[in-house]
């Protein structure tokens, strides 16, 4: 696939951001090896901390390969760019790749899984299953942070609801079952706008003659700047979406109105996620 040039493939060929998302899930298979094997609790902490250092081995491989200069000149503004055409009814692309907010959280994601490995280690129950939900919540974050598609993006961040609820339902203090339903509901409710948002967008793009769920060509558009084989701004295209859909005629055109709706879904998404006041009610 032709990539425009502020999208640079690795130049070594190889998928390391494939490799980082999928790491956690080999260590998962190995503690399910361990399991199996029934080999002691303290011999499965080892290998589980040790086997963290795999993802945080790759996030600095990929540190070393990013060029934030790159990145400042808008030439390779995102970088080890990993795209191939999947679900091309709907132009759903696995699309991966690191720019220069990405990049530093992918590194402090590697980094915390094996401090929050550490900080865990008096749990005594079930501790194959804790620390597999571990990382399987590693692979979760990790790949939300790669993922450059809105389909995968969306996929990775309500997955990684999964390993969250039940770390919280099993390993945490009082009340630990109230919070982690309340979680679980708190974060699909706030996602759901997040959702609608990005539904409206594609179905506007699709009217434009662009379906896409491609993150950085929705940002470009949002700019202004040029995206090929589309005509026009983001702006320009909602309205036309918003126009047939007799919106702009019940609530008027305003701009500062409608982005300001989609930056209250995102925002609450994310905060309800990360228990930002006031959204942190669902803590115990």
């Amino acid at each position: 696939m032709n990539l425009p040039e502020y999208l640079v493939p690795a130049a070594d060929g190889v998928p390391w951001l494939t490799l980082l998302v999928l790491s956690p899930l080999v260590g998962i298979a190995l503690i399910g090896l361990a399991w199996l094997m029934k080999l002691d609790e303290r011999t499965v902490k080892a290998g589980g901390l040790a086997w963290t250092g795999v993802p945080l081995l790759l996030a600095g491989l990929i540190w070393v390969r990013f060029d934030p200069q790159a990145v400042a000149s808008g030439q390779g503004v995102v970088q080890l760019v990993e795209r191939v055409s999947w679900i091309q009814a709907i132009r759903v692309d696995y699309f991966l790749g690191v720019d220069g907010l990405s990049m530093p959280l992918v590194l402090l994601t590697a980094v915390m899984t094996p401090v929050a490995v550490v900080a865990s280690w008096r749990v005594s129950e079930r501790v194959h299953a804790h620390l597999a939900l571990l990382l399987l919540l590693e692979a979760a974050m990790l790949g939300y942070f790669v993922a450059l598609d809105f389909f995968f993006f969306f996929i990775f961040w309500e997955f990684s609801l999964v390993p969250a609820f039940f770390l919280i339902q099993n390993w945490g203090r009082e009340q630990r079952r109230y919070a982690a339903f309340k979680f679980f509901v708190y974060t699909m409710a706030g996602s759901l706008g997040m959702l609608l948002l990005f539904q409206v967008i594609y179905l506007a793009m699709r009217q434009a003659g662009y379906p896409t769920f491609d993150l950085i060509a929705l940002g470009r558009l949002g700019q202004g700047l040029p995206v090929e084989g589309v005509t026009g701004n983001l702006r320009d295209i909602l309205f036309a979406y918003l126009d047939q859909l007799g919106v702009t005629n019940a609530l008027g055109r305003y701009p500062l109105l409608y982005s300001s709706i989609a930056m209250w879904a995102i925002f609450i998404a994310f905060a309800i996620k990360l228990a930002v006041w006031p959204f942190h009610t669902w803590l115990p």
